[in-house]
């Protein structure tokens, strides 16, 4: 005879044991894995511990108002120390674990070489640091967007500050051999060749740090009489010509890119430095004034954060505002919506072309001059 009260106890056990395992995996589910890969130690720190804390207080701001759909999301810190090799070791990491965003890589090199993953992978890219102009034009990267302007931009900004602000009319062009440096000084060339033909390029060269080559650099923009130095690279090239030609008493004007902005240039030419200029992104300090989310970093950490810190800023509202918007996971419908939407944000308005590139009037590559080993705006009065 079927005894029916021994039935029914193991029915009630196996539904309590059924909804017991339901919800720990409904619970590991109401998560949204995002990642941020930035460099936090060596030279390239400056630029990355700025874009973790900026991603860190932005998602956790959005899980403390609840997170959407009530999931809230899981934040993972990862460093491929802008190698190519690391940086697909992490994607296929990320991908294998079921993350639906990263926010990064933070080298141009690096996202290169992980993009392939993830545009296969259906993930989002936003990166607040990769300058590569190429990651936009590769059509198979539609899942990626960055908050920066490109190095053909920046290019494009030195050229014409020289040209149209200097008024010069033969400049020198320099690179210090690495990939960025040397892809820099072609888009700053390219740029016045496009843009101003009529200024002539009496040089286009490489500097090298451990020989005599600053010295014979220096001498040939001498000879040259060259109305300005256009210098593309890290900050080591920087400092070797600017020391090498200072040193030959040249007053000539030199104009770099924003990676000069740090302390490892800046530190070293000293107080006394003149007649140099940096298309950077606009500083920190230069955005309009009672910015509560500068306010809170700066009494969190003690100091005024970079430029990067409002990239990553953007970055990182950008993809959870599209996330709560639209109240879905999926990828393609977060792209979508980015692309098609702009969002008032406390670093300005910002908006994103069909390619993936920023589009904003306070994110873009703008010139500051060096005074008292201060970055100051320029103004031309």
């Amino acid at each position: 005879m079927l005894d029916v009260n021994k039935t029914m106890k193991s029915t009630l056990i196996a539904s309590l044991l059924f909804m017991l395992f339901s919800s720990i995996t409904l619970q590991a589910e109401q998560t949204l894995k995002i990642a941020v890969v930035a460099q936090r130690s060596g030279q390239l720190a400056y630029f990355g511990i700025p874009i973790i804390r900026a991603v860190t207080q932005t998602i956790d701001s959005y899980n403390n108002n609840g997170g959407s759909m009530n999931r809230k999301i899981e934040l993972i810190i990862e460093d491929d120390f802008c190698d190519p090799g690391s940086a697909i070791s992490i994607a296929r990491r990320n991908i294998s674990k079921g993350f639906i965003a990263v926010i990064g890589h933070m080298c141009s090199r690096a996202t290169i070489s992980a993009m392939e993953l993830y545009s296969k992978s259906n993930i989002v890219v936003v990166s607040a640091s990769s300058t590569r102009p190429s990651l936009t034009e590769m059509e198979t990267n539609i899942n990626f967007l960055r908050t920066i302007p490109t190095d053909r931009k920046q290019g494009e900004t030195i050229a014409r500050f020289a040209s149209e602000t200097l008024g010069a009319r033969s400049v020198v062009v320099i690179h210090d051999g690495s990939v960025y440096g040397h892809a820099m000084a072609t888009y700053i060339s390219g740029a016045l060749t496009k843009l101003f033909p009529n200024v002539a390029i009496k040089l286009f060269d490489q500097i090298n740090t451990n020989d005599s080559t600053p010295t014979e650099i220096a001498k040939r923009i001498v000879i040259s009489e060259a109305d300005a130095a256009l210098y593309g690279g890290f900050a080591d090239g920087a400092i070797s010509l600017y020391r090498a030609l200072r040193g030959r008493q040249s007053t000539i004007p030199i104009i770099g890119g924003g990676d000069l902005a740090g302390e490892t240039f800046l530190g070293q030419i000293g107080e006394d430095a003149s007649g140099l200029f940096l298309a950077t992104l606009r500083q920190i300090d230069d955005y309009p004034s009672g910015n509560k989310i500068v306010e809170e970093y700066s009494a969190m950490y003690h100091e005024s954060p970079n430029p990067y810190y409002a990239c990553a800023y953007v970055a990182s509202i950008c993809l959870t505002t599209a996330i709560d918007t639209t109240r879905s996971d999926n990828p393609s419908v977060i792209v979508s919506w980015l692309k098609s939407h702009s969002l008032e944000t406390p670093f300005g308005n910002v908006g994103f072309t069909k390619s993936g590139d920023v589009v904003s009037e306070n994110i873009n590559w703008i010139i500051y001059t060096v005074v008292n080993g201060k970055l100051v705006l320029f103004r031309d009065e």
